[in-house]
């Protein structure tokens, strides 16, 4: 949240999300030239607790002028997506805002989407839901758009989300919140590695959650390559380090001889697991092994993953591409301290 407004340089006002049965799954930021007017677009998504539901999305923009302006546009988008459909306009009255209800239905009669529009102190915002969603939650939700506070602001972060990219020292922040812990976070490696990006994600990605539960559990990565550009890795970098607040994985590895990662919600993909010492510390390195198991391609690159338990923290170093200085890299990264958020630039 705190990003989306030092990025769209306007101020608006979000849900109070906490005074509804939604939870906030995502913020992104869409800068364009429509027309003849600059305008900047904020898109918040929302979803309720419910996995099955479907999603609502909130949007406040800068650069419009008037609710007939937005409605033009969101019947060409509207167009472009589903073709011609009938348009059904209503006027609401919530509070002391005038609402402007837009309801697009296909050629088979179902309700394809549903707008609310209003503007306030210049800018204008939006509602898009569905048939699903019963009209007095949202008329709760624009009853309840304010000005962001710094709680809202902490309230804000997608922990829930699939992946979160991490771009600053405050990202990081909140990311530790996520998964739990202080993280290691080096920015270089040895062999003139750099790091080049960051998330917060879901377990999936780590190894094969043990439940529904455990498959919300968030871990951090961080990844690495090369620092000269044109000998890095096309859509894959050469390294990546990941942390996760959780024994029973390397404590599994340790009984079973192998690790298992995630291919569906009821199938794991396993690699076999030796153990050996590096500094001194006991590691579960795997064998050899493709992403997504039989289901990878010839193309993908292959893999070597390296495991160690320090407390109650489970890290993991993944190789690629023939990087020579594995074992330099898992010991380089062991005798790490947590970061230091004061010193982190």
């Amino acid at each position: 949240m705190s990003k989306g407004i030092q990025t769209t340089g306007f101020a608006f006002k979000v849900p109070d999300v906490l005074a509804m049965d939604y939870e906030f799954k995502g913020m992104y930021i869409d800068q364009k030239k429509l027309r003849t007017n600059k305008e900047t677009h904020v898109y918040i998504e929302f979803s309720k607790k419910d996995p099955s539901s479907k999603f609502v999305r909130f949007s406040a923009s800068s650069g419009l002028h008037g609710l007939e302006a937005a409605y033009k546009i969101i019947v060409d988008e509207q167009t472009k997506g589903y073709g011609e459909q009938k348009i059904e306009k209503q006027n609401l009255k919530v509070q002391a805002l005038d609402v402007m209800k837009v309801t697009f239905i296909g050629a088979d009669n179902d309700i394809n989407s549903v707008y609310y529009l209003w503007q306030d102190n210049g800018i204008q915002y939006s509602l898009n839901s569905f048939a699903s969603d019963l009209q007095e939650d949202i008329v709760k939700m624009i009853s309840n758009v304010k000005y962001p506070d710094q709680a809202m602001k902490e309230r804000y972060v997608g922990y829930s989300v699939y992946v979160m990219g991490l771009y600053d020292t405050e990202d990081v922040q909140h990311g530790s919140k996520a998964i739990g812990f202080t993280p290691k976070f080096p920015l270089e490696l040895p062999g003139q590695f750099k790091g080049t990006a960051a998330d917060i994600s879901s377990k999936v990605n780590f190894s094969m959650p043990a439940n529904e539960k455990d498959y919300k559990t968030m871990y951090l990565g961080i990844y690495y390559d090369v620092a000269e550009k044109n000998k890095r890795l096309s859509g894959e970098n050469r390294i990546s380090f990941d942390q996760i607040k959780d024994t029973k994985i390397y404590e599994d590895m340790k009984k079973n001889g192998n690790v298992a990662f995630y291919q569906s919600m009821d199938e794991a993909y396993k690699v076999k697991v030796n153990m050996l010492k590096i500094a001194g510390n006991e590691v579960f390195k795997t064998e050899k092994y493709k992403r997504y198991g039989e289901a990878s391609n010839a193309a993908d690159p292959t893999l070597i993953s390296y495991f160690w338990r320090e407390n109650d923290v489970c890290f993991k170093v993944t190789f690629t591409d023939g990087v020579s200085n594995e074992e330099e890299i898992v010991s380089y990264l062991m005798s790490q301290k947590a970061v230091d958020f004061q010193n982190l630039k």
